[in-house]
């Protein structure tokens, strides 16, 4: 009957407890089933003298494949690849794949094959051509398929054809045939009882065997390692004996069982495992019907003939139909149905016909207590053929539930566009003022207003009116959401950032603009000026100034003293319409919420703050007295040889150069005066009395009114975006550098990896050009930047190739060597130079007492792998560790020598310590008399693939934990640097 849980009830949590809060339909296994059966089915082949590879397409979870192999999590059977990578990503090794392969699928098996011990299957000419042919690393592990009376697939035995097949994996270089693989799948249809089953076990033993001597034996001579068997029905109930070629079984529906294999005999109805969960939703005493919320969407249709299966409990009642979300069900004999047992909202439980095709249905599958009501698990299932979401869900849920470590993911590329778009940022922000465009010419400044040491406390609510000037190519642009600057900073700019050595000039800029802007801020503003920002293709380029202009108003920006070269240098903002908005995105809508504040006369409101109107231009050429600047640069290239330019950086000739412009100026535009120093409508307050934003120097501030001496700057407010930038950038590229000489590139393509080393030198070196050729003295970033990045970098190569070397490239070392499973100790460690990794024959174990070890500053600890307690021809296999023998030798304590489930070896790959551990095992030859034709040494683990996963994660927490370390040593250096301006 069913067991009595409690009332049903609909649940709002997240994780039901009890099988009453289920949302049905829905999956429900019986834990202690489960586990009854995967323990009875490994003591059965082991008494068999059989490995077992269960096969996993019946349950397909990770929880269930770890109860099949005894916690191994080795040696298993799937049927899709997507299982295959699913068992991978958890840490399971030497997997079957158990349906032949074909040449489409070969790329994506070629990366399981790479990654874990993985076996193809063939049975065709062409399959074993293409594998022959395929460019792998490392050699193909096949199964050659046999047909033992199935039918379905494999060679068959009697064909001449099929020894050749064997032989042409056998020779290939690219193929190792890793044995034969046979499925007794017509033990399903054996109708005479456990007997007949037991005859088609029998045969398909003999069938498989026959043709492994045949092999095996001359002329051909093949070595075939694995001889494999079974079905769930023949490996139930198998004969007495296997043949002693067969060395496996794969079965895999015994871990759940159903009523088709209660029916052969396999299994008794208390072992069947799983339920499909179902509803009562409608009750129908004329029809004698009940309707459940299981269709076949929840339940296969396989098994209609046998009523779907049968419900748990309830022996009267039969499923009669399923439609796709609904079934019906009704009395097996045809009398009336007691409907009063089943409100609506009834549980019921079906046991499966073919638990295989039910699990296809679902996506979980809910673990019930012995209760068999209280939920303890829920377990993913790999569904229909792909991995879905739940199923990716399990690798990690395997960590859970079964302390496994899956390699962790490496987002290597995300480092190259987080660099690129800091290095964008950098560039912007190093300069404020440094923004252009051939939409929008570079940002100039004016001379009539001086420095802050000149400034006072006055703020003025009256309109202003004085000069700004730009530097500009011939193309014109509207005057506004511009920067500009006095004519210290045009000229600042000219110098550094458009005559260069060479022609042309930069950003094609020919003349100087200049335009008399008259500007009034709004009366509850406390500055004539406000914040600083910069212009870039008619938009800002800081977030920020939205939020700024809607608080104060669309005031014109000031900045004072950015550069030192030209002494009471300037720079302006101008807001106009939609600041916010790219040149090209500017609408109605954009421009009726900002309008902006230049208007015909400013009236102090937030937007019509200030007006502008051009006041002549003069060209460059005029002032360097060039007539013909294109023959010019064919014959001299170079502008800084015109006399113009002479004493670059000096006070003297820079003073004459910006009395030129002005009588430049004056000379063409006669009308318009020299400076203009007063207010607009009369009166003498003059520009610079003007107290820009965040400035309040005090009046009696004998400083604050003085000019600083030469040579001599006052501390500017320092970017914040700059400072950021600065520290930021290098630590992502140390972070960068660092990671990709630690882990895998350095491994596949180590000039590609190194090479991030030269490119990191090679723009350290470019800013510290940059810094050189600056006249720049307060903040020189580039110097800073060019210090931090060329520590980045050289920190990072230390740091990436000591990870690289400590923790990494042994692990793929080992992951590129070749996997062998079921070896005796006992073979020639000749045979298995290869080998990365070896699984040892059940029974194989560690002779600790023939440990030996040898002292050379470090104890080098050794102890033979042996099967059994005969004496051995020759002990090839031993198993290392330093430091691990304290005691007297024999004392072997290294890697899992007391884990009993541990028979497995990954292979030592230092270079370094390997001859010492020869010398140790010279010693445990001469102290107990053994023989050692060649020595080869392995960490003994259990699971050696979780063994490189966790040296790759080692090497992860280590890369993350330095990556934090310079950017603590860039703060504190940014702090210093600070402290020093």
């Amino acid at each position: 009957m069913e067991p009595p849980c409690k009332q049903p009830r609909i649940s709002a949590q997240s994780t039901p407890k009890d099988v009453s809060e289920l949302v049905t339909p829905c999956y429900i296994g019986y834990k202690s089933v489960i586990q009854r059966n995967s323990e009875r089915m490994l003591q059965r082949a082991k008494q068999l003298g059989c490995q077992l590879r269960p096969h996993m397409k019946t349950h397909k979870t990770i929880q269930g494949g770890v109860l099949a192999t005894d916690g191994t999590k080795r040696c298993i059977t799937v049927s899709t690849l997507a299982e295959a990578e699913f068992y991978a990503d958890a840490g399971f090794e030497d997997i079957c794949y158990a349906v032949p392969i074909t040449a489409e699928k070969l790329p994506r098996a070629a990366q399981l094959h790479e990654r874990c011990l993985f076996h193809v299957c063939v049975d065709h000419p062409q399959a074993v051509e293409a594998l022959c042919q395929s460019k792998a690393n490392k050699p193909w592990s096949v199964f050659l398929m046999v047909d033992c009376g199935y039918g379905r697939d494999g060679v068959d035995v009697k064909d001449p054809t099929s020894v050749q097949l064997a032989q042409r994996l056998a020779s290939s270089k690219g193929t190792r045939l890793a044995g034969l693989y046979t499925h007794g799948g017509h033990s399903y249809d054996a109708s005479q009882g456990i007997e007949a089953v037991r005859a088609v076990a029998q045969q398909e033993a003999e069938a498989v065997a026959a043709f492994a001597r045949t092999l095996r034996g001359k002329p051909y001579c093949l070595e075939v390692p694995i001889v494999g068997v079974g079905s769930t029905p023949t490996c139930s109930n198998p004969p007495n004996q296997f043949p002693s070629e067969v060395t496996e079984m794969h079965p895999g529906n015994y871990i759940y069982y159903d009523t088709m294999q209660q029916a052969l005999g396999s299994c008794s109805e208390e072992d069947i495992a799983v339920r499909v969960l179902t509803r009562v939703i409608g009750a129908y005493e004329r029809r004698n019907l009940l309707l459940v919320d299981m269709g076949w969407t929840a339940c296969s249709k396989q098994g209609e003939d046998q009523n779907f299966g049968r419900l748990e409990g309830h022996p009267e009642l039969k499923v009669v139909g399923l439609k796709q979300e609904a079934g019906l069900i009704s009395s097996r004999d045809g009398s009336p149905i007691d409907f009063a047992q089943f409100p609506l909202g009834t549980l019921l439980r079906l046991e499966p016909y073919h638990s295989c095709a039910h699990t296809k249905q679902h996506d979980k599958i809910y673990i019930l207590d012995e209760d068999r009501c209280t939920v303890l698990h829920t377990w993913p299932i790999c569904r229909r053929g792909f991995t879905s979401e739940a199923a990716r869900r399990g690798a990690a849920l395997v960590g859970q539930e079964n302390n496994d470590r899956s390699p962790p993911r490496r987002w290597v590329w995300l480092w190259p566009v987080l660099l690129a778009g800091l290095a964008v940022l950098w560039m912007t922000s190093k300069l404020p003022a440094l923004t252009t465009s051939s939409n929008t010419s570079l940002l100039m400044e004016s001379n009539d207003l001086p420095s802050t040491s000149e400034t006072t406390t006055a703020v003025t609510r009256e309109m202003t009116t004085f000069y700004m000037y730009r530097a500009q190519s011939d193309n014109d642009y509207d005057f506004q959401n511009v920067n500009a600057a006095n004519l210290a900073g045009v000229m600042w700019y000219l110098e550094h950032e458009v005559v260069f050595a060479q022609c042309p000039r930069h950003y094609n800029i020919t003349r100087i603009l200049r335009y008399k802007v008259s500007m009034k801020t709004p009366e509850k503003f406390n500055h004539n000026f406000s914040q600083f920002w910069a212009y870039d293709k008619g938009m800002c380029t800081s977030p920020a100034c939205g939020g700024d202009y809607a608080q104060h108003g669309f005031n014109v920006g000031c900045q004072y003293e950015v550069v030192s070269v030209y002494p009471g240098a300037v720079w302006y903002s101008l807001p106009g319409e939609c600041p916010t908005t790219p040149l090209v995105a500017k609408g109605k809508h954009c421009k009726h919420l900002m309008p902006g504040g230049r208007c015909d006369r400013p009236t102090g409101e937030k937007n019509c703050t200030w007006s502008a109107q051009k006041a002549g231009a003069i060209e460059i050429s005029e002032l360097e007295g060039i007539y013909n600047w294109t023959d010019f640069c064919k014959q001299h290239g170079n502008e800084y040889i015109l006399p113009f330019w002479d004493g670059r950086g000096d006070a003297v000739h820079m003073k004459k150069r910006l009395r030129k412009v002005l009588e430049l100026f004056h000379s063409k535009y006669p009308d318009e005066p020299v400076d203009l120093e007063d207010r607009e409508g009369g009166g003498d307050v003059r520009p610079k009395t003007m107290t820009p934003y965040n400035t309040f120097p005090e009046a009696d501030d004998e400083k604050a009114i003085l000019p600083l001496a030469p040579g001599k700057q006052r501390r500017m407010n320092l970017n914040a975006l700059a400072i950021a930038v600065n520290l930021l950038l290098p630590w992502c590229v140390f972070c960068f550098v660092c990671c990709t000489l630690s882990f895998s590139w350095h491994y596949q393509a180590p000039m590609l990896a190194w090479s991030t080393v030269l490119l990191g030198l090679m723009l350290a070196a470019f800013t510290a050009k940059l810094a050189a050729c600056s006249e720049e003295t307060d903040p020189k970033w580039y110097a800073f930047f060019s210090f931090a990045i060329a520590a980045a970098v050289l920190a990072a190569a230390a740091c990436g190739e000591f990870n690289y070397r400590t923790y990494n490239v042994a692990a793929y070392d080992l992951k590129n060597m070749n996997a062998y499973p079921d070896v005796n100790p006992a073979t020639k460690g000749q045979q298995l130079m290869d080998a990365g990794r070896l699984y040892f024959v059940d029974g194989s174990a560690l002779d600790l007492k023939k440990a030996m070890s040898f002292k050379n500053d470090d104890t080098y600890c050794v102890a033979p792998i042996i099967l059994g307690k005969d004496q051995m021809a020759s002990y090839d296999f031993w198993a290392v560790g330093v430091n691990c023998c304290p005691g007297q030798s024999p004392d072997f304590r290294c890697g899992e020598y007391n884990n009993a489930h541990a028979r497995a070896g990954l292979r030592l790959m230092s270079d370094v310590e390997r001859p010492f551990y020869r010398l140790a095992v010279q010693q445990a030859e001469a102290a107990y008399n053994i023989r050692t034709e060649h020595p080869m040494f392995f960490h003994w683990v259990q699971d050696p693939v979780a063994l490189t996963n966790e040296w790759i994660s080692d090497g992860h927490r280590q890369w993350i934990s330095r990556g934090l370390r310079p950017l603590s040593v860039l703060l504190g250096r940014s702090r210093s640097a600070r402290k020093m301006k």
